[in-house]
């Protein structure tokens, strides 16, 4: 079983726990900085974008000069407006050129239903319709504009198969096919037009076991398969897609230890092979791509060490190059891409959930 802090030992207390609803993943990609990974195309003209509209007027005549938008210097970060919502193992995705926050958890106990859209050229957070019930350790994949949340735990401590969808154009959620079987601690990403989730935990407390299984699910017919298997059962990995294939980073086994590993997958062949390992092991990272390349971002090094590390992985020269460190050193954290540059959101470090946003401009 995998050792876990004090977050973990603290699930069960989750059924005494109330609900709490909140006002606004392993991250996902913006198809306009990587083909393979979701993107948006133009928001429809709802009421509700035009209501959005009004309050994006509003806000840049109240703070002239706060773009995230604006061009950076390469390997440089910036700081922006935090999250309303404080919180720990959030997923994420981008649609439209707008990055959402779902999920997570805080206070070690209580997970949340907080759903939270950066509007990134006014640099503020929107709130959105809660999902449907409060999930953390839940992963996200973007399908045709529609963003996926995929297992997690949910209030009463039991991991779930459970599949929501969020449609930005009527900012609505509805469930999905569920997943073969229940996961928390997945990650995942997206190849022509399917979702893949890999790895992740089986169940809670003494029953847990770490997976080495693949799923994916097809929104064209609205079903579910089961992929070969990972060479190494792991949970808390990071995932990412890159020039037609996916790369699970790192994670978990059944220690402690965080892993250097890193396995790719290719659809084409439907086979596993390992590449070069990641210079510094870490699990509870968060992983994205932009222009092919791979950023591993931020995790833990052992149980209570948290890290600000940035590593990104060229798949051309399989190798490693360091990077400059994000501002805060986090963990479980989670990120999204708009138009090239990496927005990482929430997280912990020490004993503080974070509502910390800080992008990378590769």
């Amino acid at each position: 079983m995998v050792k876990r802090p004090a977050l973990w030992l603290g699930v069960a207390s989750l059924l005494a726990c109330a609900v709490f609803a909140c006002g606004g993943l392993l991250g996902l990609q913006d198809r306009t900085s990587d083909p393979d990974v979701a993107s948006g195309t133009t928001d429809s003209a709802d009421a509700a974008d035009a209501a959005d509209a009004s309050r994006v007027d509003a806000a840049s005549d109240a703070a002239p000069g706060r773009d995230a938008g604006a061009t950076a210097a390469s390997d440089t970060w910036v700081m922006l407006a935090p999250m309303a919502s404080a919180r720990a193992f959030p997923a994420s995705a981008a649609v439209n050129g707008r990055g959402y926050v779902v999920g997570g958890i805080f206070a070690d106990t209580n997970p949340s239903y907080a759903f939270e859209a950066y509007e990134p050229l006014i640099d503020a957070w929107v709130p959105r319709s809660p999902i449907q019930k409060p999930l953390w350790a839940g992963s996200t994949a973007v399908l045709n504009d529609t963003i996926y949340f995929f297992g997690g735990i949910a209030a009463t401590a039991t991991v779930t198969v459970e599949v929501s969808a969020y449609d930005p154009s009527s900012q609505t959620w509805s469930t999905a096919p569920a997943m073969p079987a229940p996961r928390a601690f997945t990650s995942a990403a997206v190849i022509a037009g399917k979702a893949y989730v890999f790895g992740g935990e089986t169940a809670t407390g003494a029953a847990d076991t770490v997976s080495a299984d693949s799923f994916v699910y097809d929104p064209t017919v609205g079903a579910w398969s089961t992929g070969p298997a990972m060479p190494t059962a792991r949970s808390r990995t990071s995932s990412a897609a890159a020039r037609g294939v996916a790369y699970v980073i790192g994670g978990v086994a059944l220690s402690s230890a965080p892993l250097a590993t890193v396995e790719r997958y290719d659809p084409a062949t439907n086979e596993w092979t390992t590449r070069a390992p990641m210079p510094t092991p870490r699990y509870d990272a968060t992983c994205a791509a932009v222009n092919g390349i791979l950023y591993v971002i931020g995790g833990h090094t052992s149980l209570k060490v948290r890290v600000a590390t940035v590593e990104a992985y060229d798949p051309v020269t399989d190798q490693w190059t360091r990077k400059a460190d994000m501002p805060t050193p986090r963990a479980e954290l989670t990120s999204f891409v708009i138009d090239g540059r990496i927005f990482v959101a929430g997280g912990r470090y020490g004993d503080t959930d974070l509502t910390a946003l800080e992008a990378y401009s590769p």
